[in-house]
């Protein structure tokens, strides 16, 4: 329709970036009629489109890749993956934040062996360990000064996302339920004591950080992103993931890693995403953590 509206000495810009995710089709007709393919991708596929002796024709094709968002070893990940290396890298984590997670790189990857779920007749997935997990990094960085606007959690699966947001209600409950102890023990002890030491002031953790899926995350950005994988292997023998192949589509990949400005945590299981080239990928590159377990303390 927009193109109809081009006059004939008019010109139609069609902005975007197609390595990323399009809009959802439900229709399987749809889909077999190829409209899962986007206008911009079938226009990329186009001879006129391409590169010619190495370079873009400028009066067809304008290409941003300048990149001054996010680390360069996070952005330098999908831009070998997708872009041909044609991006220019250029943002820079702050040390201060891997020295809060204890990591050399802005990519972190936390082996955790937890067990994927389909409750009841749900399609959808969980894995209960893993909502844990990305609870606890969440208040360890509260706790290190990061805000809650500064911070994403990123789920592949609808259930899983609702598993964690649970996780996190509890949790934040808890930690207002020891502020009010803590406050009537230092109230008791100055009024025994005669004392007035002021406590300090910590974080408030009970505003809630963006919890969503790779979907609903798509045009956003924050300093931080944890993803939640979710899945495990289906059986006794198998690594291989399998279903609707959520975890092993490109696009959304590329969405959830490029999310983030200065570090990504990777919550998943080694095995079963080492059967996905990108996961495989990310996981050369990135600090592991083997054998992470939740947080005792809680």
């Amino acid at each position: 329709l927009p193109c109809s509206r081009v006059k004939d000495d008019g010109c139609f810009v069609l902005a975007g970036d197609p390595k990323q995710l399009g809009p959802v089709l439900h229709s399987r007709e749809a889909c077999e009629l190829g409209l899962g393919e986007s206008l911009l991708e079938r226009l990329f596929s186009q001879h006129i489109y391409g590169k010619h002796q190495g370079k873009y024709d400028e009066r067809y094709i304008t290409k941003l890749i300048d990149a001054y968002r996010c680390d360069e070893r996070i952005l330098g990940l999908c831009d070998r993956l997708f872009y041909k290396g044609e991006l220019n890298c250029l943002g820079k984590t702050p040390p201060a934040i891997l020295q809060m997670v204890g990591a050399t790189k802005p990519l972190v990857f936390m082996q955790v062996n937890g067990q994927e779920m389909m409750p009841g007749r749900s399609r959808s997935r969980q894995n209960d360990l893993e909502a844990e997990i990305c609870i606890d990094k969440l208040f360890m960085l509260y706790k290190k000064g990061i805000k809650p606007d500064q911070i994403g959690i990123i789920a592949f699966y609808g259930l899983q996302k609702a598993l964690i947001i649970e996780k996190f209600k509890q949790r934040s409950e808890k930690a207002k339920q020891r502020s009010y102890l803590l406050q009537k023990t230092v109230k008791l002890k100055q009024k025994i004591f005669g004392r007035s030491n002021r406590m300090q002031s910590k974080p408030d953790q009970s505003e809630m950080c963006k919890i969503d899926t790779v979907d609903a995350f798509q045009g956003n950005e924050r300093e931080v992103i944890i993803i939640s994988t979710t899945r495990t292997p289906s059986g006794s023998d198998s690594n291989t993931i399998r279903g609707p192949g959520f975890l092993t589509d490109a696009k959304r990949f590329n969405v959830a890693i490029s999310r983030a400005k200065w570090l990504v945590l990777v919550v998943g299981h080694q095995a079963v995403l080492n059967s996905c080239r990108y996961w495989r990928k990310f996981q050369q590159e990135a600090h592991v953590m083997h054998n992470v377990q939740r947080e005792r303390n809680y």
